[in-house]
């Protein structure tokens, strides 16, 4: 028992370095990688030093986030959540947000963007309005 105990604190320690040193000026950085295939779009981030649980994926407007929490004490010991983001990308109107989807294979993010089907192909003729 003492060694997971010993082996969690190693852990934490390791994960305070990395925050220390990426605040410090130096970074962590994630490998992100981005493929289409035939039916929609796939995005593969591997981010360090940061736990599988701790990844967020948030979609505000046409802009995909991948983040996580930094913890910080205040003066009073109250804890403060600060996001750090470690990637970003805009959406396109190609790609039907709704259904987009993300799970952790191994210790790397999938994040699958499924093609708008609605989207290819449209046509319309618009009618101009004369005054």
């Amino acid at each position: 028992m003492k060694y997971d105990k010993d082996k969690k604190w190693v852990r934490k320690v390791l994960q305070t370095a990395n925050i220390v040193n990426t605040l410090n000026g130096g970074i962590s950085k994630p490998i992100v990688g981005f493929s289409k295939m035939d039916d929609h779009y796939l995005l593969k981030a591997r981010i360090p030093g940061v736990d599988a649980e701790d990844i967020k994926v948030e979609i505000m407007d046409d802009n995909l986030m991948i983040y996580h929490d930094l913890e910080f004490k205040t003066i009073d010991n109250a804890p403060l959540m600060v996001p750090h983001v470690v990637a970003s990308c805009q959406i396109s109107n190609q790609i039907d947000h709704r259904n987009i989807s993300a799970s952790m294979e191994g210790n790397v993010l999938h994040i699958y963007m499924p093609i708008n089907d609605l989207k290819k192909g449209f046509s319309k003729k618009i009618n101009i309005k004369r005054w």
